[in-house]
């Protein structure tokens, strides 16, 4: 099942970077990184029990 999911995971990594441009991918590190500001929102889910880093309980 590791095995499963992790070459599900690397053909999907792969997918992705098949698509990108490097110039607009350039344009795109460029503007993130002179913002005052980055949000950053994702779906998906995630284990119980889980806690983020930058939390501390």
């Amino acid at each position: 099942m590791i095995a499963k999911v992790a070459r599900a995971e690397s053909e999907a990594l792969a997918d992705t970077a098949a698509q990108l441009n490097p110039d607009r991918l350039g344009m795109v590190v460029e503007a993130v990184a002179g913002a005052r500001k980055v949000a950053v929102y994702g779906v998906g889910a995630l284990r119980a029990g889980w806690r983020p880093t930058w939390r501390r309980s």
